[in-house]
């Protein structure tokens, strides 16, 4: 290979290994500092960032290829090298599955939500996701190993394809890969296709019950949808950039198994680029979350210290009510020479809402009492 492409995959790597290790830290991190992230979709959000940091952990032995290729020489290092990847594909592909699930029944059974996706279920998800996901490993180790390895017979080549058994690459990685993909965009665009029922239902409800627009209940049904569907549409588009990323690779990949394309030059070149665009997708949730995402965001400048701390205002004096019955220029002492006005007093949240309620209900004298 040319030094100018060796050095220029190098570096991209080696740059994609610090973000995906960085920003998934970062996720991981902002999911235990902070209890009000502690949901069951965050929770899945969670395991994709542990997914995507397998990856990392395999990008250093991918670096090192390119400085020296007999670091791989070893068959059970050089399949070290993919089944880590291809562990952590499979695990972003069950824990998108997980999310899809999680988002269809809170779009669909939104006041249920709580009872039907408990603390057990968040367990068997994270089971769900990670015992597939280690016994890809295993398989990639043993029931997939070709033992002939093809090309120059006196040189040990570490490729996806001179490794691996092609008959479980095209019958068992890539039907399951579809699958999954398939079941994943099945399960979102029911779920984009009801949410639109239910926004159009509580539309026409709102119409009818002036309280199911009120914006102070806690439960109000507008907000809670509204709510779920943009953590909806942000995992959709975590979808949608998982598949931009994943597809070319399995694409090229499927040409090369299915059309016995296996030791061609050309698609093994294009198929280097397609691994880079794959890894490339560990490296995007993050950011991701950061844009779509107001608690991440904030939790992430905390982390960073790049929130900025906002000085405290002084509070301001509270206006007198000139219609207050019993309220006389001067203050309760009679003394001419103190102030007209009474020195400001500090309310705490709970005292502001007291105090505007009731003087929406007319009892001033109560509000100012609780004051």
């Amino acid at each position: 290979m040319e030094l100018g492409y060796e050095v220029s995959m190098i570096t991209i790597q080696a740059v994609l290994t610090i973000l995906i290790g960085f920003g998934n830290i970062l996720v991981i991190t902002a999911y235990f500092r902070n209890e009000k992230l502690q949901t069951t979709t965050n929770w899945f959000v969670v395991q994709l960032a542990g997914a995507d940091l397998l990856v990392a952990l395999a990008m250093p032995l991918q670096i090192a290829m390119f400085i020296r290729d007999d670091v791989v020489q070893d068959l059970h290092v050089c399949l070290f090298r993919y089944s880590f990847p291809m562990s952590s594909i499979n695990g972003s592909v069950l824990c998108l599955l997980a999310i899809s699930v999680d988002r269809y029944v809170s779009v669909i059974y939104p006041y249920q939500y709580k009872s039907v996706l408990t603390a057990k279920i968040q367990v068997l998800g994270a089971v769900f996701v990670w015992v597939p996901s280690a016994f890809v490993i295993v398989s990639v180790h043993f029931l997939g190993l070709d033992d002939i390895r093809p090309g120059d017979p006196g040189k040990k080549v570490c490729d996806f394809l001179y490794v691996l058994n092609p008959d479980f690459i095209k019958y068992i990685v890539l039907p399951v890969f579809s699958a999954l993909s398939l079941a994943i965009i099945a399960l979102y665009s029911r779920v984009f296709h009801l949410a639109r029922r239910h926004a159009a239902a509580i539309a026409s409800l709102s119409e009818h019950l002036s309280v199911v627009s009120n914006s102070r209940l806690k439960n109000n049904p507008r907000q809670i949808h509204r709510k779920n569907m943009k953590i909806s549409k942000t995992a959709a588009i975590v979808l949608g950039m998982f598949l931009f990323c994943m597809v070319p690779f399995f694409a090229v990949t499927g040409i090369q198994v299915y059309t016995d394309q296996i030791f061609s030059k050309t698609w093994m070149t294009i198929r280097m680029y397609t691994t880079v665009l794959s890894v490339l997708n560990s490296a995007l949730n993050p950011l991701i979350y950061a844009c779509r995402l107001e608690d991440f965001r904030g939790e992430f400048q905390k982390i960073l210290r790049l929130k900025r701390k906002v000085n405290a205002v002084a509070p301001q004096p509270m206006r007198r009510l000139d219609n207050e019955p019993g309220r006389n220029e001067t203050s309760s002492t009679g003394c001419e020479n103190e102030p007209k006005h009474a020195a400001p007093v500090a309310l705490t949240s709970k005292s502001k809402v007291a105090f505007s309620l009731t003087l929406n209900s007319g009892s001033v004298d109560k509000a100012i009492s609780e004051v």
